[in-house]
């Protein structure tokens, strides 16, 4: 649960799936769940290296382009721009102020996966110095 300060710093918003196989949570009255402060700002950077640049006709500056690399070779060039794309897509959310990402072969729970990548983005909030690690792999 988020603390008071939490929301102010990084927002309420709906708890979308992060899957086209999840489920859409709802509360118990019907209304699609959400999600505040750190569980978003987390949801946040992940839906927006889920979406390509362009795609959203009111905010057509938003993505970070991951769709665009899926199955492409994995090769270390490519990784490599997918790390870029993903870092400058994640930098365009204000409530960052530090954003590292790693690409590797795998995924996580298989790390000899051919098709598949792990992508690991370490963000740090504009507000605190502390880093927190999102992770999840990509197969095509």
């Amino acid at each position: 649960m988020a603390t008071a300060i939490d929301e102010l710093r990084f927002g309420r918003d709906l708890n979308l799936p992060e899957s086209a196989d999840d489920a859409l949570a709802l509360t118990v009255t019907g209304d699609v769940q959400s999600v505040a402060g750190r569980e978003n700002l987390r949801k946040a950077v992940r839906c927006r290296a889920v979406t390509v640049q362009g795609e959203l006709v009111h905010r057509p500056e938003y993505g970070g382009d991951l769709p665009l690399y899926v199955e492409r070779a994995s090769t270390p060039a490519g990784r490599a721009a997918l790390a870029n794309a993903l870092r400058r897509g994640a930098f365009r959310d204000d409530r960052l102020k530090d954003v590292a990402v790693e690409v590797s072969t795998g995924t996580p729970a298989d790390s000899t996966a051919e098709d598949a990548v792990t992508i690991a983005m370490t963000i740090t909030a504009r507000t605190e110095d502390v880093a927190e690690q999102i992770t999840f792999g990509v197969q095509s």
